[in-house]
């Protein structure tokens, strides 16, 4: 048996709301017995909030779950022409 691909999903936010967010979700609950999966998001993953809404059933032990540096989260926050650029800005972590 081959080893299981693995796959990164990185999205701006994984929070309960967005249909962005729904795709996300629907598409880890798709694959998540079939690839290892990691998620790379700009705050923490709302796994929970968002199985209540899509009605998903995400556990963290199916996914790795990161996140931006909360150093620079706090200065993207400050730095108000940074905060456009975040998709950006995970993509270089």
């Amino acid at each position: 048996m081959s080893p299981k691909k693995r796959i990164l999903l990185v999205n701006t936010y994984l929070t309960a709301s967005g249909g962005g967010n729904l795709v996300a979700a629907y598409i880890i609950e798709a694959i998540k017995n079939k690839c290892s999966i990691s998620t790379l998001s700009w705050a923490p993953a709302e796994l929970d909030a968002m199985n209540h809404t899509f009605g998903t059933s995400i556990l963290p032990s199916e996914t790795s779950v990161y996140s931006a540096p909360i150093l620079l989260r706090i200065l993207v926050k400050f730095i108000p022409f940074l905060s456009p650029i975040k998709y950006a800005i995970l993509l270089r972590i």
